[in-house]
C-alpha cells in the first residue's frame, strides 16, 4: 500500500468518526468550506447549524456514513480510484433559498453549487446542486 493511498483510508476514517460524533436529528453538522483570499491555502468553516433550507437536503447521517463506506471500499480495491460525495440536485428555486442562507453567514458567497464536509477534513461529503 503507497502512502497516498494510506492517507486517504485513514481520511475517510477521520471523517468517518466527525461525522458520527456531529449527528443530531437523523442528520450530521456539515461545515461549507470558504476560500479566503487572505493566505493561499486557508480556509474558513462556516457550520449548516441553523440553516434549514440547507438541513432540507442534506441526507441522513446514515445515508453519508453507508456512502464514505462504499467509497472507502472501491478506495481499497482501486487505489487510483477518486471518491465521490452525495450530490443532491434541486431546483433553482430550492437553490437560491439554499444559497441566501449561507450568504447571511458569508455575503460574498457565489457559487454554483454548496460542498459540505466534516469539521477538519478537505473531502467534501455532500454537494447540493442546482438542477
Amino acid at each position: 500500500m503507497n502512502i497516498k493511498h494510506k492517507s486517504t483510508l485513514e481520511n475517510f476514517e477521520k471523517i468517518l468518526k466527525q461525522i458520527i460524533m456531529k449527528s443530531r436529528d437523523g442528520k450530521p453538522d456539515l461545515y461549507i468550506p470558504i476560500v479566503n483570499g487572505i493566505k493561499e491555502g486557508s480556509m474558513q468553516l462556516i457550520s449548516i447549524k441553523g440553516m434549514l433550507a440547507v438541513r432540507n437536503f442534506v441526507p441522513k447521517t446514515k445515508q453519508i456514513m453507508d456512502n464514505l463506506r462504499f467509497q472507502r471500499d472501491l478506495v481499497e480495491r482501486d487505489p487510483s480510484y477518486k471518491p465521490m460525495p452525495i450530490r443532491v440536485k434541486i431546483g433553482e428555486e430550492d437553490f437560491n433559498e439554499c444559497l441566501l442562507e449561507v450568504r447571511k453567514k458569508y455575503p460574498s458567497y457565489d457559487f454554483n453549487k454548496i460542498p459540505m464536509q466534516g469539521q477538519s477534513d478537505a473531502k467534501s461529503v455532500v454537494i447540493i446542486e442546482r438542477v
